[in-house]
């Protein structure tokens, strides 16, 4: 039964036939009056009068045929029995053939090529063409055995029969992955190359010339519509070669076919084979597909050569030559490629780069008069804002890396002074540098993530951002870039007296000021998508600190509200990776707030359990996808550790030692690379001091002694690089509180006492510089207090 489809082709087939009989200033009118009534039957003749030439020769393909009606196939074609259809496409119906006679069972796929009529010019060439196309052997081009035409004159191709499946078909029915189809589009381009080599260019490029065999081997068909490099098959050949989506620019007006104009049916190929796909290095990938199919053919790959050798280069993690840029690039590429198990390769790259970077500023503020200077100065000053973000977070992923890190905080910060005293600075540059006081706090030493560990020079580094941003903000209220500026710094340092400085006030404060900052910014035209996930976090830290203070019920709804923010945002975008990090990191906090509330206030745990269970099967799930950065992985480890103390609490020590031990396996290969990384060693201290704590709880003593004398080795380690520092006091005190504990539980009286006068030794140098440490005084300062009276009696037998 015929479909309305096809009597809509067949109509519109004739009526084009009719219009073409007409004078050529003539023919859009014939369509227009002949479907003045049938709108879908002049929609469907205009598109294939639009794609034609005017040329009597010129047959309807590329989707034109797509009604052949089966009693027209004719039963023998050469030497071949017709068994049935398995195609149609744009220059009529493939059928599956089986010779005749011969002393071998051979199949064929035979093309029979329709000509509504005009065939003469067509049918020559055709002739021509395919004992060319007969000489292409190639395994990704499905080879031409023999053609000839029919008794009635249509011509016929005998191919080799695929025994496949269409591209896309293939894709869907094995799931295929991002590497098994960028193999499929290597192998049509090396055919498609092979071709070009042998003066043939393909003409109708598409996925639905693109078998897949069933070792998987990628098959291109119907080269029997292509023509030779350097004739003019438009102008003496089919027009009508060309499917929608696939067909160059160019093309589309009329002008001659080139190799770059498979380079362009290429590159959209390899836009929807990769469209979607979780791409390492999505960037270098859209900068290949969008060089490929650039409108104008002078902007394409000039050979599928060139195109291929990107394509191997991308594959390899190194630079390609379709993004336009810049050695910092090739400098990105370089270093992903090389994962070095230590950073000596990359100090000397860095030590390069850095003593350029601060001559070059020196110099050009001597000489910036000149138009040369002014010039370099951008140069330089991009270059340096590079080397301290970006270069910096490439090689932060490297194991090993610390000290060339280290180097590049030195030589930006070198930078920054520099350039902060340029006179008559721009408020651009301004932010800028701002900003990169703000990334040095967090490279040195802040808590967000991985750091060097120089916290107090980290604290230098936030307070100058935040006065500087303030200045700028007060300035030039409505300047969205000194504001987003201004909410991150804040944020950033509300981090920093939490948990480094442990003022709470102040981190609620900074925090504040991060919320307020965020929300008019999100209400503004020149929003941000970060700016909502802006305020999830900076009411994520209120709620921190606020529990820190005896403030739960207040810590709880801040943490709540922010958890409901980034769920909305999810359902928005429900696979981006940094909301679904974002969304874990919440449910360790809730979780984790919680906790601390009911240590307070009393009530039950199970709440904050469940929160923390989520946080950690959503890390887990990134994980289990490959999509657990660095950082990623150390909130992972953190939330083990966090869970592990709710586990503490409810009694659960074995199960609690079961999330410690993964943590601590996690960690000791990452500090064994990597043994200068200051923020690795402190979490593997706290979970330490967790372990030392557990294994004394079920009674195994030896294994609780080992992990609190190595924990108390660790922060004395710390203390001797920052003396000063409260936070680190308070740390040394409730660790060596732990190893009286378990002395004690070993009947070492003498031994108890004495690491309880050390605990409070630290614990009151911290009381006397710290602020808003309440929680911890009213759980630990209490017992400490009470083993020290106990203690009264042995100091006197001592």
């Amino acid at each position: 039964m015929t479909s309305r489809a096809e009597t809509i082709d067949a109509a519109a087939l004739a009526l084009l036939d009719e219009a073409f009989d007409a004078p050529a200033d003539e023919r859009r009118a014939v369509i227009l009056d002949r479907t003045k009534h049938d709108p879908e039957l002049r929609e469907r003749t205009l598109a294939l009068f639009d794609t034609a030439l005017d040329h009597d020769d010129a047959p309807i393909t590329g989707g034109g045929l797509r009604i052949l009606d089966e009693t027209l196939a004719p039963d023998v074609i050469g030497n071949y029995r017709i068994e049935r259809e398995i195609g149609r496409g744009g220059m009529g119906s493939v059928y599956l053939g089986r010779r005749i006679a011969g002393d071998f069972d051979h199949a064929a796929a035979i093309k029979l090529v329709r000509l509504t009529g005009r065939s003469k010019v067509f049918s020559d060439r055709l002739r021509s063409e395919r004992r060319l196309l007969a000489q292409l052997k190639h395994p990704n081009i499905a080879q031409l055995h023999d053609g000839g035409e029919t008794e009635d004159g249509a011509p016929y191709f005998i191919m080799e029969y695929v025994d496949g499946a269409p591209l896309y078909d293939y894709l869907r029915t094995h799931e295929a992955d991002l590497a098994e189809r960028l193999r499929i589009f290597t192998e049509v381009c090396s055919a498609i190359a092979y071709a070009h080599r042998n003066l043939v260019i393909h003409r109708d490029l598409s996925p639905a010339n693109v078998l897949i065999s069933r070792d998987g081997a990628a098959k291109l068909i119907d080269f029997g519509i292509s023509h030779t490099i350097g004739e003019d098959a438009d102008a003496n050949g089919p027009r009508l070669t060309m499917t929608k989506g696939y067909t160059a620019p160019e093309r589309m007006r009329g002008e001659p076919t080139t190799t770059l104009s498979d380079i362009y049916s290429l590159g959209v190929m390899l836009n929807e084979l990769t469209a979607g796909a979780k791409a390492p290095r999505a960037g270098d990938l859209a900068a290949i597909v969008a060089k490929a199919r650039a409108d104008e053919p002078g902007e394409r790959y000039l050979s599928v050569e060139a195109l291929l050798d990107d394509m191997g280069r991308y594959q390899a993690g190194r630079s390609v030559s379709a993004v336009k840029g810049q050695w910092p690039y090739a400098v990105r590429r370089f270093i992903q490629r090389r994962k070095f198990a230590v950073a000596a390769a990359s100090l000397a790259a860095v030590g390069i780069v850095a003593t350029s970077v601060v001559t070059t500023v020196l110099y050009l503020r001597a000489d910036r008069a000149e138009k040369q200077a002014v010039e370099q100065f951008e140069a330089v000053r991009s270059l340096a804002k590079y080397m301290l973000f970006d270069l910096h977070d490439e090689i932060a992923r490297i194991p090993g890396s610390t000290r060339a890190r280290e180097m590049l905080a030195d030589t930006g910060r070198r930078y920054l002074d520099a350039l902060s005293r340029t006179e008559d600075a721009s408020s651009a540059l301004k932010i800028e540098t701002a900003l990169g006081y703000k990334r040095l706090g967090d490279v040195l030493g802040n808590a967000a993530g991985g750091n060097l560990g120089r916290r107090t020079e980290a604290g230098e580094m936030l307070e100058t951002a935040y006065a500087q941003l303030s200045a700028l903000k007060a300035q030039s209220p409505d300047n969205s870039d000194a504001l987003r500026a201004f909410a991150d710094t804040s944020y950033a340092l509300a981090i920093y007296n939490f948990v480094i400085r442990d003022d709470s006030d102040a981190a609620i404060e900074k925090a504040a000021d991060a919320e307020k900052a965020y929300r008019k910014l999100a209400a503004s035209p020149r929003a941000a998508a970060g700016d909502r996930l802006g305020i999830a976090n900076a009411l994520t830290e209120q709620g921190l600190a606020l529990v820190w203070m005896n403030k739960g019920e207040e810590a709880i709804e801040r943490i709540k509200a922010a958890q409901a923010i980034i769920d909305d945002l999810l359902a928005a975008d429900p696979q981006d990776e940094g909301l679904l990090k974002a969304r874990a990191q919440s449910a360790i906090d809730f979780g984790d707030t919680i906790s601390r509330h009911v240590d307070q206030r009393g009530g039950e745990q199970a709440p904050a359990l469940a929160q923390l269970d989520d946080g950690i099967a959503r890390f887990r799930a990134l994980r289990d996808a490959g999509n657990a950065d660095f950082d990623a992985t150390r909130s992972y480890i953190a939330g083990l550790w966090k869970r592990a103390l709710v586990l503490y609490v409810m009694e659960r020590d074995e199960d609690a030692l079961v999330d410690l031990n993964e943590a601590d396996d996690l960690l000791k290969p990452l500090i064994a690379r990597d043994p200068e990384d200051l923020g690795l060693f402190r979490m593997r201290l706290s979970v330490l001091s967790q372990k030392a704590l557990s294994y004394r709880y079920v009674g195994r003593l030896d294994e609780a002694t080992a992990a609190a004398e190595e924990n108390v080795a660790g922060r004395r380690r710390l203390l001797d690089l920052e003396p000063d520092s409260a936070a680190l006091k308070r740390e040394m005190g409730s660790s060596i509180m732990t190893l009286g504990d378990i002395r004690k539980d070993r009947e070492d009286n003498a031994g108890a006492c004495a690491r309880y006068r050390e605990a409070k030794s630290y614990l009151v140098a911290a009381s006397d510089t710290a602020a808003g440490s309440e929680y911890f005084g009213s759980l630990v300062g209490g017992e400490l207090e009470k083993n020290l009276a106990s203690c009264d009696p042995v100091a006197i037998a001592e």
